[in-house]
């Protein structure tokens, strides 16, 4: 038997590093796609979205429907969509009790309560959306953040394959 070198059917191995390294380019590809659809269906906040504070503004967005175990891309991207139409903090509104309801219930997934929620909205919340709150904007300057990574480029559908 001879040692020629490590076998081609060697199992690889990918270090804990090397894992982070690539969640960080995956979440920063899908911040990309979140800005681009954000701007795109509220264009008078795209100027914000595309901002250092309205990057710091998605990923709060993210980290919040974590919490309501909304994980998928399209759960995320209809819960940020949200926080910008109704405010940044619709969730903790007594007028939107009725969306912190559904969000908190655990016997639902992702998909439902999000089914469940924008089937009401149109009725519940005819307003325009929210203005983008330049005050709540400085005070996430305060939020130790990676910087964004997230050029200008032309705005597609959510879903829409990347040129």
């Amino acid at each position: 038997m001879s040692s020629a070198g490590p076998s081609p059917y060697a199992p690889l191995v990918i270090r804990k590093a090397q894992l982070r390294a690539l969640g960080l380019a995956t979440l920063e590809q899908f911040l990309e796609r979140l800005s681009m659809h954000v701007s795109e269906v509220f264009p008078s906040h795209a100027d914000f979205i595309l901002s250092h504070s309205g990057q710091r503004f998605l990923r709060t967005c993210l980290k919040r429907a974590g919490q309501y175990g909304l994980k998928t891309e399209h759960s995320i991207t209809l819960f940020t969509d949200m926080a910008v139409a109704l405010g940044q903090d619709f969730d903790e509104q007594s007028r939107h009790a009725w969306i912190r309801n559904i969000l908190d219930d655990s016997g639902l997934g992702p998909a439902g309560k999000i089914y469940m929620i924008y089937r009401a909205l149109p009725q519940r919340c005819p307003e325009a959306p929210v203005p983008p709150p330049p005050g709540w904007a400085d005070a996430l300057d305060a939020l130790p953040q990676l910087p964004p990574k997230v050029p200008r480029a032309k705005a597609r559908w959510w879903g829409e394959a990347a040129p």
